[in-house]
């Protein structure tokens, strides 16, 4: 094949000329403006590229080959709309693209290791527009879209559990980013602006379609402990209650311990917290 295709791109190159002097580019990062098409799907560096920094291609390769294999799947029993496979398809890896960008633009900006790189890691910060402590990088970040990512019971984005970001951030920057659930005892859904849509999963060999709330770029997708939290909430909205209950439900299909159960359940809560589908307050419970 390498032989074949030779004279074809030394055709292209016929009129090209050397430019005698070497370039640099300091972000090569990119999304393709379409992720599939009639009887094709990108997945890989060829749907979007993200700065290597963090080690993202075989990530994203594999979850994007499993969204194909799993679309290709749902495609051929024909029990799905097609458009809607192939949306959810660009609609979740290009997040799944855009939160690995967003986080090597973090390391850039935040990175306290690397005093080696500090300028040019300085520079490529600003380039993005970044100047952020612990909290306020915690914040930017979390705005990925935890409550779209159902590959775990455990709220991630772009792969890395919500613990994980903290815990990079703490390493990165030196700084503590604080758990924001952690301030309140009680809890309010708050869906204003959402509307109510159907959300691809992608589990056991089949598309699962799932009752959401979408807001802007961001899905509340109402399954398993999300729908655990959400049920909670709208019954009763005292934190230690909601926790409680969410247990008992989680119970019924969750193989984990008891302390890693409670931590997934911090996580969710505060992965809704940060993105807006819950408000919390510090209030005098009635006795």
């Amino acid at each position: 094949m390498a032989l074949a295709q030779e004279p074809q791109i030394s055709k292209l190159l016929e009129s090209a000329h050397r430019e005698g002097k070497l370039q640099a580019d300091r972000d090569w990062s990119f999304i393709a403006d379409r992720l599939s098409g009639e009887n094709w799907f990108l997945a890989g560096d060829s749907c979007g590229f993200a700065d290597p920094i963090l080690a993202a291609g075989i990530s994203l390769a594999m979850s994007g080959s499993r969204r194909v294999a799993y679309s290709i799947l749902e495609l051929e029993r024909g029990g799905l709309e097609r458009d809607w496979v192939l949306e959810e398809y660009n609609r979740i890896h290009r997040h799944n693209i855009q939160n690995h960008i967003r986080f090597a633009d973090y390391w850039y900006s935040a990175n306290a290791k690397f005093s080696d790189l500090e300028e040019y890691c300085s520079e490529i910060a600003r380039d993005a527009g970044l100047s952020l402590d612990a909290k306020e990088a915690f914040r930017w970040l979390s705005t990925g879209g935890f409550t779209d990512d159902m590959n775990s019971d455990a709220p991630s984005a772009g792969g890395y559990r919500l613990n994980v970001i903290k815990q990079t951030i703490l390493k990165t920057s030196g700084g503590n980013p604080e758990w924001e659930i952690g301030k309140y005892n009680h809890l309010k859904l708050n869906l204003e602006g959402a509307t109510r849509q159907r959300s691809a999963v992608y589990r056991d060999g089949q598309i699962k379609q799932i009752e959401s709330y979408r807001r802007g770029d961001n899905a509340l997708l109402l399954d398993r402990m999300y729908k655990y939290a959400y049920v909670a909430i709208s019954q009763e909205p005292w934190v230690s209650a909601v926790i409680k209950k969410m247990k008992s439900m989680a119970r019924r299909h969750s193989q984990l311990s008891e302390r890693d159960l409670e931590l997934v359940i911090f996580e969710v809560l505060e992965a809704m917290l940060v993105e807006g589908w819950i408000e919390g307050s510090a209030v005098a419970r009635p006795s």
